[in-house]
Order: C-alpha cells, then sequence, then structure tokens
C-alpha cells in the first residue's frame, strides 16, 4: 500500500478517518482531515503552510515551489476578507481596491520574501 502524507502538514495518513474529505463526502487523499475538510482549507491553514514553506526554502527549491503552490492553490478558496486579514499578519501591503487575484500574487510576493528572509537567518 502506497504510503499517504498531508500535502500540507506532512502528517502520515494512517488510518481512514485521518484523511481530508471533499465537499460530497469523498476522501482527498492530498490532505490530513485537519487541513481540508468538507472541501474547504482549515482557518490553521496559514501557520501550517507557513511552516512547511520556511522548512522547504532551506531544504530543496522543487519543493519550495510546490508549497509556494500549495498557497495559491489554497488562497483561492479564501474569501477576500480572509486574505487580507493573512496580508495584514505578514505586513503585506494592499489597498482595499485590490482584486483577489492582486492580493494572491502580493502575498505569494510576500511569502517568498519571509523565506528568503529565513533561509538567510539560519545561514548565519
Amino acid at each position: 500500500m502506497e504510503e499517504k502524507i498531508c500535502k500540507i502538514c506532512d502528517m502520515l495518513l494512517t488510518k481512514d478517518d485521518e484523511i481530508g474529505t471533499n465537499k460530497d463526502g469523498s476522501k482527498n487523499n492530498d490532505y490530513c482531515i485537519h487541513c481540508y475538510r468538507g472541501g474547504k482549507y482549515l482557518s490553521d491553514l496559514p501557520l501550517l503552510l507557513e511552516q512547511s514553506i520556511a522548512k522547504s526554502a532551506k531544504e530543496n527549491t522543487a519543493e519550495y515551489i510546490s508549497v509556494i503552490k500549495q498557497f495559491v492553490e489554497c488562497w483561492q478558496a479564501y474569501p477576500l476578507n480572509a486574505l487580507q486579514e493573512i496580508a495584514g499578519k505578514y505586513n503585506v501591503a494592499f489597498h482595499n481596491t485590490d482584486t483577489k487575484d492582486i492580493l494572491i500574487k502580493k502575498l505569494t510576493d510576500g511569502m517568498n520574501a519571509y523565506c528568503k528572509n529565513e533561509v538567510i537567518s539560519a545561514k548565519k
């Protein structure tokens, strides 16, 4: 049997009830139930992704790019006001007139800058 690992938090999925669920109730083998349930990413996802991005940025460029793509996928599912809250947390400048796509681009750029600082700090 193939080993299943959550693409967000790296949790090993050993039991059926640990696997995330889609909107229709079917299992989503890409995520654990703590990160993805009922077809929605859960509220603590930004923290989990932040940890995953910081780890992958230090270890592997290909994995880092994959995690950034997960951020973008996650943010597509968030309402605009939630994205604005995340932007505030990371001190990403935005305008109330920014569209969702513009805000996601700014968040992605902000996370890239955050991770570069983490990598530089880790090398010191």
